[in-house]
């Protein structure tokens, strides 16, 4: 377990790092991207389930799973207001490298891959709720950031429990 600790500790600094400069985000592309990652992460934690040997990072997938679940149901829903067409499957491929690993191999990538998500998404949602003053787009980036900052909080819990090495 000692190469998952470093991976977790190694993302948690990058949290850190300033964020980019900022973009102009449409709320369409906005809610595409949402969609997008949400499908991602979904996969992610359907993979710890089968792939981890770790109880401590399944229940970490399984939560990962629920929640994005829960957040890509108010981003269907906001798409199907505002007649904004979303994918159904996330890009083909991208998570076959993490599909190919088991055990603590798998645990490593999966909370690197996490970490990064996190650090990604909430900076561009910190950045992209700025920029529009519409109340329910407000409340649905929102809830995607509350999402993601729960989730970094219980990937930090997790590395706590995590044995140091």
């Amino acid at each position: 377990m000692a190469g998952v600790r470093g991976a977790v500790l190694l993302s948690l600094l990058f949290l850190a790092l300033p964020a980019a400069a900022a973009e102009l985000v449409s709320p369409s592309d906005c809610v595409k991207r949402l969609h997008a990652a949400s499908l991602e992460r979904i996969q992610w934690g359907d993979l710890a389930l089968d792939n981890s040997r770790d109880d401590a990072i399944t229940r970490f997938g399984e939560l990962l799973a629920r929640q994005e679940r829960e957040l890509d149901r108010a981003v269907v829903d906001y798409a199907k207001a505002n007649e904004i067409e979303l994918p159904q499957r996330p890009p083909p491929g991208r998570n076959e490298p993490l599909e190919r690993l088991e055990g603590p191999a798998f645990d490593t990538a999966f909370l690197a891959r996490v970490a990064q998500s996190n650090k990604e998404n909430i900076s561009f949602l910190m950045r992209t709720r700025e920029q529009y003053a519409d109340p329910t787009f407000r409340r649905l980036v929102n809830k995607a950031l509350a999402t993601y900052r729960d989730s970094q909080r219980e990937l930090e819990k997790l590395y706590e429990e995590l044995p140091a090495g």
